[in-house]
């Protein structure tokens, strides 16, 4: 992502018939709109095909666990977020 960078770890993989769904496990943090988990599941989607290659990742699951709010973005949704990803990094710098 440009000169920024971002460390993304995705915390448990599915596979179900060469299918790949990546799961991220957060502790804490504000409560986040569906919106916001549409943009940050970007960055796990780029961790997810540059891990994983020529396999299909399905989609990109966001839990938050003390909230209890998931968030399942599908593969081509997140990775099309890298411009607002992008934005969120630069403001952030």
């Amino acid at each position: 992502m440009g000169s920024g960078a971002i460390a993304a770890r995705i915390d448990v993989v599915l596979e179900d018939r060469n299918e790949l769904t990546g799961r991220v496990l957060l502790w804490d943090g504000p409560r986040f709109t569906e919106d916001s988990a549409m943009v940050a599941s970007y960055v796990f989607a780029a961790a997810m095909q540059a891990t994983y290659g020529t396999k299909v990742v399905r989609d990109i699951e966001i839990f938050q666990a003390r909230r209890q709010q998931s968030v399942v973005v599908p593969f081509q949704a997140a990775f099309e977020q890298r411009r607002s990803a992008e934005a969120v990094l630069a403001r952030s710098l």
